[in-house]
């Protein structure tokens, strides 16, 4: 469970940045009810920069009151493309999803990860061919490249251990998520 008193943790950030605070803050906690409560404690402290983490983006958390207002201001970042953009792959995606579950089918990163691995197996499926066996399964799955501008891009075996380095920044506006950066993918950044 969150802590009672997050006055510990927020006046490490208040002083990080050679005794002020720091441009931007990027939660790696997971779960609303923690990253709410510190981005609430931050900002009673006078935070003024940019707060962001991954796992904000679910409309769950907008759907509280209290969660939306401590929300408000953030950029929560996904690693597709998100379902607030014009993307036609994303449209598409979206009337797949709602044809499914109906116009109301929750559109969540968690519904979109379902996808695109569905969309990924069925692709790796089809270069399999007739002969399906685990065998030929992974012998095409280990030499399969997949990409589009909806998801992003994979290249298998690399991606099987290494993220595809494509991202898209969201931010909560009026207690809505709005595009404030389009998914890019950027190419991998040699380990030192």
């Amino acid at each position: 469970s969150p802590p009672q008193d997050w006055t510990p943790y927020v006046n490490r950030v208040m002083d990080s940045a050679d005794g002020g605070p720091p441009d931007v803050v990027a939660s790696v906690m997971s779960g609303t009810r923690f990253n709410t409560a510190f981005y609430t404690a931050l900002r009673q402290a006078g935070f003024k920069g940019m707060i962001t983490d991954a796992t904000s983006y679910d409309p769950k958390a907008i759907a509280d009151p209290q969660s939306r207002a401590a929300l408000e201001g953030v950029y929560p970042n996904t690693t597709f493309s998100p379902f607030e953009s014009s993307n036609p792959q994303v449209a598409a995606m979206k009337a797949d999803i709602q044809k499914v579950g109906g116009a109301n089918a929750t559109l969540s990163s968690y519904t979109a990860g379902g996808y695109w691995s569905a969309d990924i197996f069925m692709e790796i499926l089809k270069k399999t061919g007739k002969d399906l066996t685990r065998d030929s399964f992974l012998k095409a799955a280990n030499g399969f490249s997949y990409g589009n501008p909806g998801f992003g891009q994979i290249a298998y075996p690399h991606n099987q251990t290494h993220h595809n380095g494509c991202g898209a920044l969201l931010q909560v506006r009026s207690g809505r998520f709005t595009v404030a950066q389009p998914l890019k993918c950027f190419p991998p950044v040699p380990a030192q």
